[in-house]
């Protein structure tokens, strides 16, 4: 069988050794076990959970203890946003991708035999993992190597950086599953206008909602989501100066919750409307602590939301090439690989850095 990787022996790969330390090597092409693809890596998104894992490695990722089902530590092949082109594949699989397919990945890792795997629910695996994250092969790398039951192939009308979109876009549909009952009438409020918010919006318009408030201290990412498509635009810290531009109370027939700051559930819980549902999308750096009593006597639920499953991808698929949501207005700076520290992790972090999702071109 033909190869793209035969004559290669390394690839660059961007590398994770310790918080603060990625660093973009030269290490060997990977090899394919058996039921997996290798593919030639085109597009890599940054995510906001990238950002946290860069910054002080937690939630899913352990660089010094092995991961429970991969088994692996420091350093970590970054990257779980990604698309590509099969280059490769591995021994035993179906026959239904063909070398030089375009693919997007589904990052998540699980052990197929817990209570969530069995019931369908794999998202929710106990033993959790993501390529990219608990992996010695990653998105930031020239060759990724997956399972081939986690490639779905991209119709022509789809390009590799919008495809790189795919896996945060199914994050954010996820979140919008979860939200039951919604209508082409209903309103909703979006807590914080970073990538996973404005992915939200979107996911929000390709079902039809038209009324769709954001919340975020930023001007310049509330202007961004205006040009989105949001219907409404709020400042959190203006309404002492700005009676006006409060929040309303009792408003919402849903909330998601995209931000993660310690204000942003009571806000949620406030705006929304009794016996809806708020929906937690965010990673929560800190405990959260608030007053249950309004959220009591409102009747609100509560509901968190963690990664996707394959209906979240073909969905999304589906909705893109169906024109319903213009997944490339998310893109606002596209990076090489060997620039993917200063102007990727640390640029991002910059006070005032308003980049909603920033694509690194494996290729450059």
């Amino acid at each position: 069988m033909a190869t793209t990787t035969e004559h290669a022996r390394t690839i660059r790969s961007a590398q994770l050794y310790d918080a603060g330390d990625l660093r973009i090597e030269k290490v060997p092409v990977p090899t394919i076990p058996p039921k997996h693809v290798a593919i030639a890596t085109k597009f890599c998104g940054i995510c906001g959970s990238d950002l946290h894992f860069y910054h002080e490695p937690a939630f899913a990722m352990s660089l010094k203890h092995p991961h429970p089902l991969t088994g692996c530590t420091a350093p970590i092949a970054f990257g779980h946003e990604f698309a590509g082109v099969v280059a490769e594949i591995g021994e035993g699989c179906s026959g239904e991708l063909q070398v030089g397919d375009k693919v997007a990945a589904m990052a998540t890792l699980t052990d197929g035999t817990c209570t969530s795997c069995v019931e369908g629910h794999d998202n929710t695996c106990i033993r959790l993992g993501f390529v990219g994250i608990n992996t010695k092969t990653g998105g930031m790398s020239e060759i990724t190597v997956v399972a081939e039951d986690s490639l779905l192939k991209l119709p022509p009308s789809i390009d590799c950086d919008v495809g790189a979109l795919i896996e945060p876009l199914a994050v954010a549909w996820h979140g919008v599953r979860l939200a039951e009952n919604l209508s082409p009438t209903s309103s909703a409020l979006i807590i914080g206008a970073g990538p996973v918010g404005c992915a939200v919006l979107l996911s929000l318009k390709a079902q039809n909602l038209t009324k769709i408030a954001i919340s975020d201290p930023s001007p310049e990412k509330r202007k961004f989501v205006s040009h989105l498509g949001a219907s409404a635009t709020y400042n959190p810290f203006e309404s002492e100066i700005n009676p006006s531009s409060t929040l309303p109370r009792d408003s919402f027939d849903v909330v998601f919750d995209c931000a993660g700051v310690p204000t942003s559930f009571d806000t949620a819980i406030a705006s929304i409307k009794p016996r809806r549902t708020v929906i937690n999308l965010a990673i929560q750096e800190t405990p959260v602590s608030f007053n249950l009593m309004p959220m009591v006597l409102k009747e609100v639920g509560i509901k968190s939301s963690i990664a996707y499953t394959k209906r979240d991808y073909l969905d999304v698929i589906s909705a893109i090439e169906g024109g319903r949501l213009d997944a490339r207005a998310l893109i606002t700076k596209r990076i090489k690989l060997e620039d993917v520290v200063e102007e990727g992790f640390l640029s991002l972090r910059r006070r005032g850095n308003v980049d909603c999702k920033v694509l690194v071109d494996v290729c450059l």
